[in-house]
């Protein structure tokens, strides 16, 4: 794009900040982690609990550490507490987006489609017996 790399720090500064806000607006009472790996920050996590649902805002990881696992385990313990809690999980995910395939191998399933982000759904499913 031609801008200095302070310009773009500042313009991809603001993006985040304007993302947070909006979050925060939407959800007021989603938290925010950082998801740290041997001491360094690798990604980010919104979450929203409510009574009727766990809510994946977003999660990201730095690329190099996706692919490997990592998101995957983060996932899997947030259905368990779903799990634990009786609610649905829910989340959007962009088509295209590689960690698609990934919610829908934890059994996940398209529940909206959306013209650019589609809405994912997993539910607890219990046996009978």
């Amino acid at each position: 794009m031609g801008w200095s790399t302070a310009e773009l720090t500042a313009f991809l500064r603001q993006q985040s900040d304007l993302q947070s806000r909006s979050y925060a607006m939407q959800f007021p009472a989603a938290e925010s982690s950082v998801i740290v790996r041997d001491g360094e920050p690798i990604g980010r996590l919104y979450v929203d609990r409510t009574a009727t649902e766990l809510r994946v805002l977003d999660i990201a990881l730095l690329p190099e550490y996706r692919g490997c696992g990592i998101g995957g385990a983060i996932i899997s313990t947030l259905l368990a507490e779903a799990a634990a809690e009786n609610v649905p999980v829910r989340l959007h995910v962009a088509r295209g987006n590689p960690a698609r395939n990934l919610y829908l191998r934890l059994g996940f399933v398209d529940v909206e489609p959306g013209p650019m982000h589609d809405l994912l759904e997993w539910r607890v499913t219990r046996r009978q017996g």
